[in-house]
């Protein structure tokens, strides 16, 4: 019951407005013509769910009047009202045709005076549509893409539904395609813009190889390779394990680093494989589970390499921590990784489903420390470039100005 302390109750609407500050920032915070809003209905917390938190944060830092919508049991809430994020509440809505949120929505951004609304869930594209398209014709509709579009959707209702929405961020250009392709929507509208990270802070840590090692329990001496994200088969950890097999056999020891959780029960299957896999090969002692840390640099920080195994992560967003690191990095040959690694000007990329050269270029880089050395410090270079914090909220500003004119 405590979050729902200093709540104040529309009776026009079913949603409520957690109000932070006083009554007169409150009241001075509707009048701003340029309010913007997020939606996500999601309850869980991953790196979606992360994007979109930080990027509400950043704005505010920057002065922009923003706020969240979501719903009283979302775990994305308790991480706004750490931050004195001013939320507004909203009933859980279902993934279709859900006209009555949608109207309730509606009805409470018109109140709050919000001219534009973010969507950054896929699960939210259809309430933000209906919102738009019958409730609140005014309202400005962005859309976050943040996963990859892997089917047509070139039908009626998704047509329909895209149509309403005022701008398409992707935060990769290769995505572009995709849209081009897999939707009718208007290319001219999309924009590019990537989720970025807050780099200054990430390079000015002093925390070496040794101090993330000993906090994460790990050999201090060790050769090792990571692999970050949640314990699931088409994560594919069981290749760095193989990998580290096929390189004993050939006298080179690697430690791994798997960082993550078993993301379903699928995922626990999975981890028990991972596990007696690491037994029958006799490398228990050299593969290491540990659970995600509130301080994601540690994982970095601690290994040698970093191995980006699947093409499912449209934003590219461990790739991009790890070059903020200066964390060496091998990748999948696709998706957005040819795109983020330059090339392979800043790391190495190997082709799919293919074991021997993986392991080929995991050996190449951990005995060749000029080229650990030069990945390291233009990762470093090209994360403050290109993916600090300051560019992606230069580019969300532009387009809120581009929208409201």
């Amino acid at each position: 019951m405590s979050r729902f302390k200093n709540l104040v109750y529309f009776k026009i609407i079913h949603p409520l407005i957690h109000q932070q500050g006083s009554g007169q920032n409150i009241k001075k915070n509707l009048g701003n013509e340029k309010k913007i809003a997020f939606y996500c209905s999601s309850e869980i917390y991953s790196g979606t769910e992360h994007n979109i938190f930080l990027l509400i944060e950043w704005l505010r830092e920057r002065g922009l009047n923003v706020l969240l919508l979501t719903s009283a049991s979302s775990l994305i809430a308790n991480e706004a009202e750490k931050k004195n994020i001013e939320i507004v509440y909203v009933e859980p809505n279902i993934r279709y045709f859900d006209f009555k949120n949608a109207r309730s929505v509606a009805r409470l951004l018109r109140k709050l005076k919000v001219k534009i609304l973010f969507i950054g869930t896929n699960r939210d594209i259809d309430i933000g549509s209906l919102i738009k398209s019958i409730f609140y014709r005014k309202l400005k509709l962005v859309y976050l893409q943040q996963m990859q579009l892997e089917f047509s959707k070139k039908d009626f209702f998704h047509t329909l539904r895209y149509r309403q929405y005022d701008a398409w961020i992707i935060p990769l250009s290769y995505l572009s395609e995709q849209v081009k392709s897999q939707t009718h929507y208007n290319i001219r509208k999309i924009h590019v813009i990537p989720f970025c990270v807050d780099v200054k802070p990430i390079q000015l840590n002093p925390m070496s190889q040794l101090e993330a090692r000993h906090r994460l329990d790990l050999p201090p001496a060790a050769r090792i390779v990571g692999i970050y994200g949640h314990i699931e088969p088409h994560k594919k950890q069981d290749l760095l394990i193989r990998t580290a097999k096929y390189l004993k056999s050939h006298n080179f020891d690697i430690d791994v680093l798997i960082m993550g959780i078993p993301g379903s029960e699928l995922g626990n299957e999975y981890y028990d494989f991972l596990v007696r896999m690491a037994k029958d090969y006799k490398l228990s002692e050299k593969i290491h589970f540990r659970s995600f840390q509130r301080d994601e640099n540690l994982f970095y920080r601690a290994i040698d390499v970093f191995a980006v195994i699947t093409d499912d992560e449209a934003s590219g967003m461990h790739t991009i921590k790890a070059l903020a690191n200066g964390t060496p990095i091998i990748a999948l040959d696709a998706g957005g990784n040819k795109e983020i690694l330059e090339n392979e000007t800043l790391g190495f990329l190997y082709r799919s489903n293919d074991f021997g050269d993986f392991s080929t270029k995991i050996l190449s880089l951990l005995t060749n420390h000029k080229i650990l050395k030069y990945l390291s410090e233009e990762g470093m270079k090209a994360a403050l470039k290109k993916y600090d914090k300051s560019i992606e909220c230069n580019k969300i500003e532009e387009l809120i100005n581009l929208l409201i004119k």
